[in-house]
């Protein structure tokens, strides 16, 4: 039926088994002359608008397996944002989050150097994976924001970051590193002492130390 509103579509009538099994309707398609009234149908889970341009009910959700509980009812059917199977090495690139692997909010990862982007999905237990992007990423994340310490460096071992310092994700990112101070002189004793300053080392606080000589 080209020219009605809805355009081309294949319709089935209300009480069709395709509106108790995962489908809705998405508007009226045409009357038969017994008064029959046949429905242009799309999957409630779709990711693409219907054909009059709405979003499904439960666009981007997933069925929820076993029969559980979900937030989102339609065709007969109940639908969840993620279920027991969901999981760190699992891709999910119909979510709003696109493809990443996710991890709890306990995982080491988030101690370890990396930040949570956002929320990927939630199992049926209630836990709730994250996508992750390392702290100090020169690149914007899977949102299009820029990591929290962008372009700062590392310090580590026995160095500690200086400048204009970040912490994220159980680290401290800084403009530049430098080496644990263990000298004494400042510029002002050798200055009091008649003698040049040679710097060796600066602390966290932008203080120079050195020798004398």
């Amino acid at each position: 039926y080209h020219s009605t509103t809805l355009g081309k579509c294949s319709a089935y009538e209300e009480t069709s088994v395709h509106y108790r099994s995962g489908y809705y309707k998405v508007g009226l398609k045409c009357t038969q002359q017994n008064g029959t009234k046949l429905y242009c149908p799309n999957t409630c889970n779709a990711s693409s608008p219907d054909i009059i341009g709405n979003y499904a009910p439960c666009k981007g959700k997933i069925e929820c397996p076993n029969g559980g509980d979900g937030l989102c009812e339609c065709g007969g059917k109940k639908y969840c944002d993620g279920d027991e199977t969901c999981s760190a090495s699992q891709d999910y690139d119909s979510t709003p989050l696109g493809k990443c692997s996710a991890y709890e909010e306990t995982s080491v990862l988030y101690r370890s150097g990396y930040y949570k982007v956002g929320l990927k999905c939630t199992q049926q237990n209630g836990t709730k994976l994250y996508c992750p992007n390392k702290c100090n990423a020169s690149s914007p994340d899977i949102l299009g924001n820029d990591a929290p310490c962008k372009g700062k460096i590392e310090c580590s071992g026995s160095l500690f970051a200086t400048g204009e310092t970040c912490t994220c994700g159980g680290k401290t990112y800084g403009s530049t590193c430098a080496a644990t101070c263990n000298y004494e002189e400042t510029p002002t004793s050798c200055s009091s002492k008649g003698k040049t300053f040679n710097q060796k080392c600066i602390d966290s606080s932008q203080n120079k130390f050195g020798e004398c000589i």
